[in-house]
């Protein structure tokens, strides 16, 4: 019959098994982090025109975000709904409706010339 502590030297403990998977585990952590690196790199490394627009306008959103939700938030106040299904209609609303008047913004002559 098998020993029932032996698998268990595995997860905890000051035992070489427990030494030999930790190795293992960081080994292995950092080996699949690098390929996965290289594996966008090499294959997924490409922007659509959706991914440009969205980077192209994310500083933009980075700084007008707070405003844009605080007001959509304060004119859908007296909607009652599940606060967590709330949160995901306004996300719904608001990351759309920030990246639309970023990109509006952005389309200022002035804007455009000096922040562009």
């Amino acid at each position: 019959m098998e020993d029932p502590t032996a698998f268990s030297k595995l997860f905890g403990g000051f035992h070489w098994q427990q030494a030999v998977y930790s190795f293992w585990e960081s080994f292995f952590c950092v080996a699949m982090s690098t390929g996965l690196v290289v594996l966008f790199k090499e294959k997924f490394n490409g922007c659509g025109k959706l991914a440009l627009f969205l980077k192209d306008n994310a500083f933009g959103v980075y700084v007008f975000h707070a405003p844009i939700l605080v007001a959509i938030t304060m004119a859908l106040k007296g909607f009652q709904l599940n606060p967590v299904a709330k949160m995901y209609i306004m996300s719904l609303i608001v990351i759309p409706t920030t990246f639309i008047l970023v990109s509006l913004i952005r389309k200022i002559p002035i804007v455009e010339k000096y922040f562009t």
